[in-house]
């Protein structure tokens, strides 16, 4: 009888987003992210960071990056996304923010826990931070682990 539990080590990082949040205006959503497969390896938690692209002074304390799960079902469709202020229309949720301080700033935020669907999904992302993202080297990244029995 298993009763104690630990963590997996971490998986190799790997980019959900990158060119999808260059120059993201404020308020508005990414295109989403390519499918990632969970369905054999069926890892139970990502941690996520979100990389800025270039220095960052958000209008106020408090604004962030949000990023979401969007999942399949079916592992082929997906729920409905519009880019610009429209938003993810169905089947998806927050699963992370990215807090920055007023200061300029070159951030690199972390988020720990999201918990992952056993089967197919795609990561979005919404800019709430009140600036305009970077042109370019903007990324939101993951590494996948688990839990054991030991």
């Amino acid at each position: 009888m298993v009763t104690t539990f630990k963590y997996t080590a971490y998986s190799s990082a790997s980019t959900a987003l990158s060119t999808e949040l260059d120059a993201l205006t404020t308020d508005n959503y990414s295109a989403l992210s390519a499918a990632i497969d969970n369905s054999s390896t069926l890892e139970l938690y990502h941690d996520l960071e979100f990389l800025s692209g270039g220095s960052i002074t958000p209008s106020t304390d408090g604004k962030a990056v949000e990023a979401y799960l969007v999942p399949s079902i079916d592992g082929t469709n997906y729920g409905t996304a519009s880019t610009g202020t429209g938003g993810y229309i169905s089947s998806t949720y927050l699963c992370a923010t990215f807090p920055a301080e007023s200061v300029a700033a070159t951030p690199r935020i972390m988020a720990r826990g999201v918990q992952l669907t056993p089967g197919k999904f795609k990561y979005g992302s919404r800019n709430r931070f009140g600036v305009t993202l970077a042109a370019t080297g903007n990324t939101i990244k993951y590494v996948s682990y688990n839990l054991q029995g030991v």
